[in-house]
């Protein structure tokens, strides 16, 4: 018997699909309650919920997000805190300001969710650098990129994430098809974030699509044109669970 390689192995411990969910909500209120179905259905599935209290970690501690990180955390889910990187334009000293801050006021987390990142190869030196600032706060930090789009292949081959997002938009998802080159990598590098999806029959539709489209990390979301995708869960939250679910 020959020995596995290490693609093998990680293909047979690996779901197809996990769900990475914008939990861009209040965790007071309605909020909690969404917190709560959160949690409920982290005891099925394998997932991700990136966090915001203040367009990152805020000033301060907020004493909600304190009392249900560490509830997600011991219901199995993997908390990540929002860092906006300004397309790679913001000063680094201030993307380490915020994660420091993350660590600081809510130690549960275990890892970053680092947003409007750069698509440009002059920029993955900054991506590094931040990269390696997280993981000398967090212990096997978990990162993630959302460019929204597909970036430079060079964000890749220097692993400057574990996750990235390459697609975030309403439309064009049946379109996505990652370049040949984007091959190599494992689907757990690739997530895709589409809203405005209406039905639950698309979500199913989505879902099948995107293990084709070698998407390792999915969200939906129902939201209308002009607000905000990722603060509020869809109507067919349950059936997006359960689609999932049955894709692995």
């Amino acid at each position: 018997m020959t020995p596995e390689q290490p693609g093998q192995l990680l293909a047979a411990v690996t779901p197809k699909l996990q769900l990475l969910v914008p939990a861009y909500f209040h965790s007071a209120g309605l909020g909690l309650q969404a917190w709560q179905r959160l949690m409920e259905a982290a005891s099925k599935i394998k997932m991700v919920a990136i966090v915001k209290p203040s367009s990152g970690p805020g000033d301060q501690r907020n004493a909600d997000y304190s009392s249900i990180l560490p509830a997600a955390r011991d219901k199995g889910m993997r908390v990540v805190g929002y860092v906006s990187t300004g397309y790679g334009k913001r000063r680094l000293p201030e993307v380490k300001l915020e994660i420091a801050r993350w660590v600081e006021f809510y130690p549960q987390i275990s890892g970053l969710f680092f947003d409007q990142q750069s698509i440009k190869a002059r920029d993955v030196t900054f991506y590094a650098e931040i990269r390696d600032y997280a993981r000398q706060k967090i212990k096997n930090a978990f990162v993630i990129n959302n460019p929204g789009a597909m970036g430079d292949e060079s964000h890749f081959a220097r692993g400057v994430s574990d996750v990235t997002s390459i697609f975030a938009s309403f439309e064009g998802f049946n379109q996505l098809s990652p370049p040949a080159q984007f091959w190599q990598y494992n689907p757990s590098r690739f997530a895709a974030l589409p809203y405005q999806i209406t039905d639950a029959k698309a979500v199913r539709e989505i879902v099948s699509d995107a293990i084709i489209k070698r998407i390792g990390y999915l969200y939906i979301s129902d939201a209308p044109k002009g607000t905000n995708p990722w603060a509020q869960f869809p109507v067919y939250w349950d059936d997006e669970v359960e689609a999932v679910i049955r894709a692995n």
